[in-house]
């Protein structure tokens, strides 16, 4: 009887065993898939911008859409000559309410002479980059930072390129939702960084060289601030 129960539980033991091994293989594969899955999404967005402010005509198709927007490069960004490939309006038409238009440009370089330029933008126009979710929830993050040390005196701005937030000088990044402060190896301010300029898609952007994250040293929440645009 207790040799029957020993091999019994022997048996149990190794299909357990062996659960156990293909349930670690699959978490595996679905990371693997993930990170398929963000570098596809990352590579279909980083050509694309939404546009809003741009009216829209009475009919029920914009035929013209696309010409509207090479009118409006032309006019207000002085741009010429960059070529779209996709051009459309993002949900349901409403009468209070202008659709942006989303753009996926057929050269990165295009997308970024377009997102470069777009400081030169009057109201009611303005551009934002596609962003993933979780890439738009970590920019909430930094520009809450951002304006809630603003609004306390403190000298604040957002390194875009790494997803920093200098605070008088100290560089915080988001981790687990919250800023964390980083120890920088060299603390000189670097009169190179892009801040506040770089979106995450744009390539080949200048950063201050040699500077690497040393170690993490203390965590500090977010502060509870109204989100303002940046």
């Amino acid at each position: 009887m207790l040799e029957s129960i020993s091999v019994h539980l022997q048996n149990n033991s190794a299909e357990l065993k062996e659960l156990t091994t293909q349930n670690k293989i699959l978490a595996s594969e679905v990371k693997e898939l993930k990170k398929s899955n963000e570098q596809l999404s990352y590579e279909l967005r980083k050509q694309g911008l939404i546009l809003f402010g741009l009216p829209e005509s009475d009919s029920s198709k914009e035929t013209d859409l696309e010409s509207k927007v090479y009118k409006l490069f032309e006019k207000q960004l002085k741009i010429q000559n960059v070529e779209i490939d996709t051009c459309f309006r993002l949900g349901k038409k409403t009468e209070t309410k202008l659709r942006p238009v989303k753009m996926r440009f057929v050269r990165l370089r295009d997308r970024n002479a377009v997102w470069l330029a777009r400081l030169k933008l009057t109201k009611p126009y303005h551009l934002n980059e596609n962003l993933t979710p979780e890439a738009r929830a970590t920019r909430k993050i930094l520009i809450d930072a951002r304006n809630a040390a603003t609004d306390d005196r403190k000298d604040a701005k957002i390194l875009w390129s790494k997803n920093l937030v200098i605070i008088d000088g100290e560089s915080f990044h988001v981790i687990g939702g919250k800023l964390q402060k980083l120890e920088m190896l060299d603390d000189k301010a670097d009169e190179n960084m892009d801040i506040e300029n770089n979106g995450p898609f744009l390539e080949n952007h200048r950063t201050s060289r040699g500077r690497k994250p040393k170690k993490v040293t203390a965590t500090k929440p977010v502060p509870a601030n109204r989100h303002r645009s940046c």
